[in-house]
């Protein structure tokens, strides 16, 4: 065990006994966030209340950070983010795990069990109540958090580069503006870093000539800045002012097909072209908002950006989802995993059995269901029929079945818990954590209990509606 101590509130003065008070105070109301998630705790055997942690929603309600295998190096820089957002008094706990920059060093670690849970809970707990008023702490800066400087257009913020340039879409010069070092690149595509290099002819510029060109018009052409009209061109190009394409101002000789040379404006003139009461290269609202998502409607869509994640208490450990809401219309979804996964085989060969619990460790939600599957890949490799072995076949079923009714129990206690049912959570809790440890025997013992926690949830008013259909699979099927 370590405990290198508490990141805890500046005070003024030197300690005291009301401080000692409160900070022991403050100790006994531990209220933990796990990262992951709670459900990689109960995955692991682990019972939070039985240690005297309460969970907390959010970081603002936690004042310690319990860090579970298996965490990669992203999941890292998610948690280094929740960490930073946690209010002082605050502790780190380690299960299981070595190396967790970019966060600082835990308050307390141990082995990834509940012997382990509960010898760090009081040795967190003691730093706690001894470092709550140290009138020195550690500052933490998250890496994700610190700010970079990025360049984007003015017209088409979509469009993002890490260097200036100009705008691929419009040829405008980028401008620079702060940016946190997490937050969201621009999608692929999009992203500025392979810009117009030839300035002098541009790809509008060679459109607006083929189309003069076949449009039978005759006279000098001038081209002008949609931005700036007072900048006027016998060439194509780029404004000097902001580095947008110049577009073609139209000059409609007599006996032209337009009707721009009788005064009036109209359709056909196109973008940039010379109408009554429209200044020449005034940019329109319809050319502004070419390619823009559209709605029902026809009108541009104002999409605002929603995400949830990685540590949602809805959402699996790890999973950002992004939602782009338009109105109260869902117009567009986007899920990203954080969670890594090592290739066990990446640097040589290895033992049969170092393979299977690397594979499992990776998992842990589904960890006998990953044992087996390596098992079946290492019997194939070496000619083993599963018929020859019928009783460690069963034995196998046996395990499967109980690893699924642990998981159902597990997920039973995460929405409990979400929908503040504390009966339901600690009856679903306790007995996942029995199922997850039984043999055989035992789990004849268990069907009683399951089965009578099983009707009461059924028989649930509350829990009825939401529980219907769910995991019910059809009686008959076709499947091979």
């Amino acid at each position: 065990m370590t405990g290198p101590g508490v990141f805890g509130a500046r005070q003024a003065g030197g300690r005291n006994f009301l401080h000692g008070l409160i900070g022991r105070a403050m100790a006994d109301d531990l209220r933990v966030f796990v990262i992951p998630g709670t459900e990689i705790a109960l995955a692991h055997g682990l019972d939070l209340a039985a240690a005297g942690l309460q969970n907390a929603s959010g970081p603002r309600e936690a004042n310690l950070l319990l860090l579970l295998p298996p965490l990669g190096s992203r999941m890292l820089d998610a948690a280094s983010v929740f960490y930073a957002q946690m209010p002082r008094p605050r502790v780190i706990i380690c299960l299981g795990l070595d190396d967790i920059s970019p966060l600082p060093r835990p308050s307390a670690s141990g082995a990834l069990s509940q012997e382990g849970l509960v010898d760090a809970v009081n040795v967190a707990r003691k730093v706690f109540a001894e470092g709550a008023f140290e009138q020195e702490i550690e500052s933490f800066d998250a890496p994700a958090l610190q700010s970079r400087i990025e360049y984007s257009c003015p017209m088409h913020p979509e469009v993002v580069s890490d260097e200036p340039g100009s705008c691929p879409k419009c040829g405008m010069d980028l401008v620079p503006q702060e940016k946190g070092v997490g937050e969201g690149a621009a999608p692929a595509g999009l992203h500025a870093s392979s810009v117009h290099a030839n300035h002098g002819k541009s790809a509008r510029a060679d459109i607006a000539e083929e189309h003069s060109c076949h449009s039978g018009e005759e006279g000098a052409k001038k081209y002008t800045c949609p931005m700036h009209p007072e900048v006027v061109s016998d060439e194509p190009g780029s404004c000097p002012k902001c580095g947008m394409f110049l577009e073609e101002i139209g000059k409609v000789s007599e006996g032209s097909h337009g009707h721009g040379s009788h005064g009036h404006g109209s359709e056909a003139d196109g973008p940039g072209m010379v109408t009554e009461g429209i200044e020449p290269g005034f940019m329109s609202m319809v050319e502004m908002t070419q390619g823009t998502p559209r709605s029902s409607d026809g009108l541009q869509m104002e999409w605002i950006r929603v995400p949830f994640g990685p540590f949602f208490p809805g959402l699996p450990g790890g999973l950002g989802v992004e939602f782009t809401l338009d109105g109260d219309n869902v117009a567009e979804s986007r899920f990203e995993s954080l969670v890594e996964f090592a290739d066990p085989v990446a640097h040589g060969p290895v033992a049969a059995a170092s393979y299977v619990e690397s594979l499992a460790a990776q998992m842990p939600l589904a960890a006998t269901s990953y044992r087996l599957l390596a098992c079946r890949a290492i019997e194939a490799a070496a000619g083993i029929k599963a018929d020859d072995h019928p009783d460690m076949e069963k034995g196998r079923e046996g395990a499967l079945e109980r690893e699924r009714i642990a998981s159902h129990l597990r997920w039973l206690s995460q929405m409990a818990q979400q929908l503040g049912l504390v009966r339901t959570e600690r009856q679903a809790t306790r007995l996942q954590l029995l199922v997850r440890r039984a043999d055989f025997e035992q789990m004849q013992q268990l069907a009683p209990a399951l089965l009578k926690f099983a009707r009461s949830v059924k028989g649930s008013f509350f829990l009825a509606g939401r529980l219907r259909h769910v995991g019910q699979l059809p009686q008959q099927n076709d499947w091979d």
